[in-house]
């Protein structure tokens, strides 16, 4: 052990008696010495089993809360203070991964002391990512960690409370299952501790423990989860679930069963399906098709939709749609069938058909579905319609047979809303069986059964080609006849008709006018402008002959029209002046035409050729038919023209005719009456003739008088229509005018009484007195013609707002309201005239009208009917003064 050493200060040498005494003190003290070693190691060993202890007893105690535990995280703070007690560590924390962040929450701690509480507490209110302080490098390398000193290690974020706390050496381990990380185990001590392998190596083990209660936990969660829902769905389900082994014996059998079968679940349970529901007539098939399974794997029923008949526990047999899936095992196949009573949806499709019997006379196609879209009746009317026949269709769904392909979608969402309980109407593109698709009215309806529930729909169709196409073809017709009376110059209105025939009516349209024995192109349309420019020249090239035996001529001969569906090649041939003219109307690729007579009042005027190419149409009878009405209308537009160019023709010879006549009168006119004049004058002076021949020359003279001013009325007109009117601009008082035509006017009235109202300066107006001289007498004169019991004429002139105003007003007549926008026109008289035999030509207001208009003012009339009118001009004054009113009579 060493050696014992004994000096003294005095200066001498030890005696045999001292040595031998130092000698046994040195063995009684080795003695001692080698008993302290010996203890040292028993406490070495004593310590080593204690720390064994504590690592079995910590294995065996956790083993055993987790045995007893419902959940892992329900004893996971015991399984921290079990750890932490038995392995002398002061404070435990658990993380676990979070699912929504992916990242480790402490979920859980454990502290031997009170002050390390804050330190608990800074841990609940962080997270960590992978590789982030202790927990995170235990989760990225899935291995346990050791820390000798925390608060010297930079892997470590909880520095300062851990230094707060005390705390120094740490270590963690994973609790990681099999294929699944789940969270670490962290422990903190006051000590500075060096790592522990064989700690590091127990805390390891405890950890895939752990691991593995949460795995068998979790997937006998999910079982017994699994259970329940299956336990749940047998015993909810609305259909029979039946369960059956390879034998043929019923292993399942829910509460739906036994309400659709009459068995209870007991007394089904072990029995063999064949001999309890399956109809007599049908068991052995049932068994040989179970043995044919089991030895050849052939699965004729397996996987599908059937319709069976079934038997109850009373005997009675019943149908029922069944699905049957298997279900593979170490003992045989199972298999699980489905089961629907569908008693009643047959009997409701029985009727649905024998309602539907009853519709198959009307001619409307009438199609009868199930729930899932199955056709069950198709009547004689559809057969026609679709090309599909009944023996066809029934069993096909209704959506691969009827709807048009790019339509199929919208389709599927209609029978959507049928098994929804909605009626559904509408117009909607549907095809027959060649492909061939066309407009039908469709009205579909779900059929309920006595519980309100949808077992199948009823739909009718009918096919409204012909009405659409007279739809378009009515309308087509309006804008044609709009585009047709806007305009009397036909030539261009014909050309808008080709232009509107082009698409919706044909590729091609031409339209020619018969005249003198040949034909005028008036009219070509294409969408193409370059072929409209091809169609001019191949005429120009080749004429119409008008001795050919078809086409253009014949029509115009006979005035019938010429269908061609089909333009074959012997057509072309026939009709082709040369090689190169057949290349040019083969280029045309024309396919179908149609010409039509232009016929109005017994004469054929023209023809319409209307040609399909491009779009690959043919015309049928229907197309001629629209095609004739057309033409029609063009005709009777083109009639309507020419009668209106004769007329206007006409019109314009009238006139002419009258400006000579006019002139011509004039002359002698003026010589009778300057002669009568005369002779009047020597007879009043000389007395050579009685009173009753005075009277006949005053006659003459008056009448003369009269005739010359309907002449002078009738040249003025002639000229307006003529376009000769003039005017011969010069100051006139408007006033002063007025009051000498009054003057003139008075004497020879008998029954009128004239009233006269002005103001006392005169009216200046630039323009022709002999023409407003001849306004103020027509203006005049029909308020005494119209006048016929007599009565008071009133006469005004006033100045107001730079205009001479003129008013005339009788007591008359009056003017019907419905005449006076009219009375401005030539020729043109009131009805109410006529009651009274008040003779006239029509043309006094319009000439009013047309010399107050080129004077650049305005005549209106006002009136009642039986009341009188007044009418009033206004003249631009040459000057603006103001004038008083002076009244005269």
């Amino acid at each position: 052990f060493g050696v014992l050493e004994l000096q003294s200060l005095a200066v001498q040498s030890f005696d045999e008696t001292e040595l031998t005494l130092l000698q046994t003190i040195a063995t009684l003290l080795s003695g001692q010495l080698a008993q302290a070693g010996r203890l040292q190691v028993l406490q070495a060993d004593v310590a080593d089993q204690t720390r064994q202890v504590g690592l079995i007893a910590a294995q065996y105690t956790v083993t055993r809360i987790l045995a007893e535990a419902p959940s892992f995280m329900d004893v996971a703070e015991a399984i921290l203070q079990t750890i932490g007690e038995q392995l002398d560590w002061e404070v435990g924390l658990m993380w676990c991964v979070q699912g929504n962040t992916n990242l480790l929450a402490c979920t859980a701690t454990w502290s031997a002391a009170a002050w390390s509480q804050e330190f608990l507490a800074a841990s609940r209110h962080i997270q960590l990512p992978r590789g982030g302080g202790l927990p995170g490098c235990v989760w990225e390398s899935k291995e346990p960690q050791w820390i000798r000193n925390v608060l010297e290690d930079q892997r470590f974020r909880r520095s300062e409370a851990a230094a707060q706390a005390g705390l120094h050496a740490a270590f963690a381990f994973p609790i990681i299952g099999q294929n699944i990380f789940f969270g670490v185990m962290e422990f903190f001590s006051s000590n500075v501790l060096t790592s522990d392998p064989e700690l590091l190596h127990t805390t390891a083990a405890l950890g895939r423990q752990m691991g593995q209660f949460i795995e068998r936990r979790r997937a006998q969660l999910a079982q017994r989860e699994s259970e329940q829902y299956t336990h749940t769905i047998l015993e909810t389900a609305l259909d029979g679930i039946i369960g059956m082994d390879a034998a043929g014996r019923i292993t399942e059998w829910n509460p739906a069963a036994e309400r659709i079968f009459g068995y209870r679940r007991a007394e089904a349970l072990n029995q063999e399906l064949g001999r309890l529901i399956v109809p007599p007539a049908q068991r052995e098939q049932h068994r040989q098709g179970l043995a044919r399974h089991l030895a050849t794997g052939a699965a004729y029923v397996l996987g599908r939709r059937l319709e069976l008949t079934a038997m109850r526990a009373d005997g009675t047999e019943f149908p029922v749609e069944l699905a049957i899936a298997p279900v593979p095992g170490e003992q045989g196949p199972r298999f699980t069938g489905y089961v629907r009573d569908i008693t009643e949806r047959k009997r409701a499709e029985e009727a649905i058909r024998f309602q539907a019997r009853l519709l198959d006379v009307v001619e409307q196609a009438v199609i009868a579905t199930d729930v899932t879209g199955i056709v069950i009746y198709w009547n004689r009317f559809a057969e026609t319609l679709y090309g599909w026949t009944a023996d066809e269709a029934l069993g096909c769904n209704i959506l691969d047979l009827t709807p048009a392909a790019e339509l199929l979608e919208q389709a599927t969402q209609i029978m959507a809303r049928l098994r929804a309980g909605e009626s559904w109407s509408a117009e909607f593109m549907v095809r027959r069986r060649d492909g061939t698709q066309f407009p039908a009215m469709v009205i579909d309806s779900p059929i309920f059964d006595a519980e309100g529930t949808v077992i199948g729909m009823v739909g009718v169709s009918q096919d409204i080609s012909a009405a659409k196409r007279t739809e378009r073809n009515q309308a087509f017709l309006v804008r044609a006849s709009t585009l047709l009376s806007t305009s009397l110059d036909y030539g261009t209105t014909l050309q808008q008709v080709a232009d509107l025939a082009v698409p919706e009516l044909a590729d091609w349209c031409a339209v020619d006018l018969y005249e003198a024995g040949s034909t005028r192109l008036m009219a070509v349309a294409h969408v193409d402008p370059a072929k409209v420019a091809l169609a001019r020249r191949l005429r120009e090239r080749y004429p119409v002959d008008m001795n050919a035996a078809y086409g253009v001529p014949q029509v115009l001969r006979t005035g019938k029209a010429e269908l061609m569906p089909i333009i074959s090649q012997e057509l072309l041939q026939a009709a082709a002046r040369d090689a190169e003219h057949l290349h040019l109307l083969h280029t045309l690729g024309l396919s179908s035409a149609m010409i039509v007579p232009l016929q109005a009042r017994g004469r054929t005027l023209g023809a319409i050729t209307l040609i399909a190419a491009e779009s690959g149409r043919h015309y049928d009878e229907h197309d001629l038919a629209f095609a004739q009405e057309l033409a029609s209308r063009a005709a009777m537009a083109i009639d309507n023209a020419l009668l209106y160019q004769a007329a206007q023709e006409a019109v314009q010879l009238r006139d002419e005719f009258l400006s000579i006549a006019s002139h011509e009168l004039k002359t002698p006119l003026t010589t009778m009456l300057g002669h009568s004049q005369a002779l009047l004058r020597r007879a009043t002076r000389q007395q050579q003739f009685g009173e009753r021949d005075q009277r006949a020359l005053q006659i003459i003279v008056d009448q003369t008088l009269r005739l010359n001013k309907q002449i002078t009325t009738l040249l003025d007109v002639s000229r307006l229509e003529l376009g000769q009117f003039r005017i011969e601009l010069a100051p006139v008082d408007v006033a002063a005018l007025a009051s000498r035509v009054v003057l003139e006017l008075e004497p020879t009235l008998e029954r009128h009484t004239l009233h006269l109202s002005r103001v006392a300066e005169p009216l200046i107006v630039e323009g022709d007195e002999r023409l407003l001289e001849q306004v103020l007498q027509n203006l005049l004169g029909n308020a005494v013609k119209y006048s016929v019991d007599g009565g008071t004429i009133t006469i005004r002139l006033w100045p107001e707002a730079g205009a001479a105003c003129v008013s005339i007003s009788d007591q008359g007549m009056g003017i019907p309201l419905s005449a006076q926008p009219h009375l401005f026109q030539r020729f043109y008289r009131a009805t109410n005239v006529e009651d009274h035999r008040i003779s006239g030509l029509g043309i006094g207001l319009y000439l009013v009208h047309e010399i107050v208009t080129h004077h650049g003012g305005t005549v209106n009339v006002t009136s009642t009917e039986g009341e009188g009118s007044t009418f009033t001009v206004r003249l631009p004054l040459a000057s603006s003064a103001e004038s008083a009113v002076v009244d005269q009579s």
